[in-house]
């Protein structure tokens, strides 16, 4: 796995790249724990280029929504391949997270 970081305005957008695996979350986790220790409070993860998602990295987009929560910011997945989306139905994600088609979509939610 990999992420590239970028900002767009003042919104921190972390592109998700490869797969979120048992292997790979803990990266995962410690990038949103950096994130979240700067102060950024307004994030969007493009999922453009995920191509896996595991139980243990849907438990890290949780926490991670969790923590933005609670310090009243904002987290907008976006670019959802059909393969991820369907995990995150199957889940029970969907109803709770934001989730848009593309990166100016979730832009806009801010």
């Amino acid at each position: 796995m990999e992420i590239k970081e970028g900002r767009i305005q003042n919104i921190t957008v972390l592109n998700l790249i490869g797969k979120i695996d048992v292997n790979s979350s803990k990266f995962f986790q410690e990038k949103f724990t950096e994130v979240m220790n700067r102060g950024d409070k307004h994030v969007i993860l493009n999922c453009a280029e995920l191509s896996y998602v595991s139980s243990s990295g849907l438990r890290v987009f949780l926490m991670f929504l969790k923590s933005i929560n609670k310090v009243g910011g904002k987290l907008v997945i976006c670019s959802m391949s059909d393969i991820i989306f369907e995990v995150f139905e199957i889940s029970g994600f969907v109803p709770i997270f934001t989730i848009t088609d593309n990166i100016d979509k979730a832009v806009a939610n801010f």
